[in-house]
């Protein structure tokens, strides 16, 4: 009598199609998780360029729109001005400070040969912002013509600092001024004394003007922004504000050092648009200038680019600066990435709005 077995367990074919169908099961979850992990890197990548790029342009923007700001007084025309009690730069060897340069609200610098500020790329564009940075105290008290003090009516300790330079402000006029020494008595006072002393760069005259109760103590300013790289190849956009003290280290009119304000800007460049017919409109754009009294608007264009290089699958083309038309104008030519990062292209106008309506 033959005994027979029953089969158990899978056969080789069975076991054949069951690993072919978990292969392709497989092959499906790594597809699915791949893609996602690729739209995931975009996204993310996207997202940081658009913050990147929001931030960028709304610092560099407002910054432009409160540019030339010194309070009621302006540094010409007719009217109330803007003057300097300050030692004249081509008057004293040891100072760095230009006042003429001091004094222009805007200063722009086309296609840069890295040698302008620390780091700066070069073919990128710099400009410069000055203005009143804040109105620190009112005073309390009168201050007459041909004063060698400001008499502020209240205590200057931890307000203000021997060496550093300021700006009395009535409406009327102004003066700027270097502080000489801190004076608690008769109210309060910011000695200003005139002459090439412990202080750089010294007082050359007294008040120049009658100040009365209520005159405004400000505090000047002028910044740089610039694209800065880093020794890894990183480039950001960089504010680095003059030294307007002498704390016995630095002395004013030098650039006190960069700080980083938004990562991964690869490039700025800029227009001036200028009122060449003194109408207070813009009627023609040109490349920036240092000697931009007559700019009432700047246009800007920033190329931000992702951190990472592994983002998109081809190199990408875009068109920069913004304002150029590449797809119908022949002079302007598409650019190639030459790399996987994703890259955009943010660009704004902003009026320089204490030029206007004068």
């Amino acid at each position: 009598m033959v005994k027979r077995y029953e089969q158990q367990g899978l056969s080789i074919v069975e076991l054949m199609v069951a690993l072919l169908l978990s292969s392709f099961l497989t092959m499906g979850m790594v597809y699915i998780f791949t893609g996602n992990s690729e739209t995931f890197r975009l996204t993310e990548a996207n997202a940081r360029v658009q913050e990147s790029g929001r931030m960028a342009t709304q610092l560099l923007g407002r910054t432009i729109r409160n540019a030339d700001f010194w309070g009621c007084a302006k540094p010409g025309g007719d009217g109330a001005k803007l003057r300097s009690m300050l030692y004249p730069q081509e008057d004293n060897d040891d100072s760095d400070l230009d006042i003429d340069a001091l004094f222009e609200g805007v200063i722009g610098d086309n296609d840069v040969d890295g040698t302008s500020f620390p780091n700066v790329v070069a073919g990128t564009d710099t400009l410069e912002l000055g203005g009143a940075a804040n109105s620190l105290i009112d005073t309390n008290n009168h201050t007459p013509v041909n004063a060698s003090s400001i008499f502020l009516g209240s205590d200057p300790t931890g307000v203000f600092e021997a060496g550093e330079i300021l700006m009395i402000s009535s409406c009327e006029a102004a003066d700027m001024f270097q502080v000489t020494k801190l004076d608690t008595g008769g109210g309060g006072k910011l000695v200003a004394n005139t002459g090439q002393g412990k202080w750089t760069p010294g007082n050359e005259t007294s008040t120049q003007s009658d100040y009365p109760e209520g005159a405004k103590i400000i505090r000047p300013a002028k910044n740089a922004y610039y694209i800065r790289e880093n020794s890894e190849g990183e480039r950001s956009l960089v504010l680095n504000p003059m030294q307007m003290q002498d704390d016995g280290t630095v002395t004013p009119g030098n650039y006190a050092g960069a700080e980083e304000l938004v990562r991964n800007v690869r490039d700025l460049q800029m227009e001036f648009g200028r009122d060449t017919t003194g109408d207070d409109k813009v009627d023609t754009w040109s490349e920036p200038y240092a000697d931009a009294d007559d700019t009432l608007a700047i246009r800007f264009s920033l190329l931000v680019r992702s951190s990472r290089n592994d983002v998109v699958e081809e190199p990408q083309t875009y068109c920069y600066p913004g304002w150029l038309d590449c797809a119908n104008d022949t002079s302007a030519d598409f650019t190639n990435a030459g790399d996987n990062h994703l890259y955009r292209v943010y660009t704004m106008t902003t009026s320089i709005r204490n030029r206007l309506g004068d």
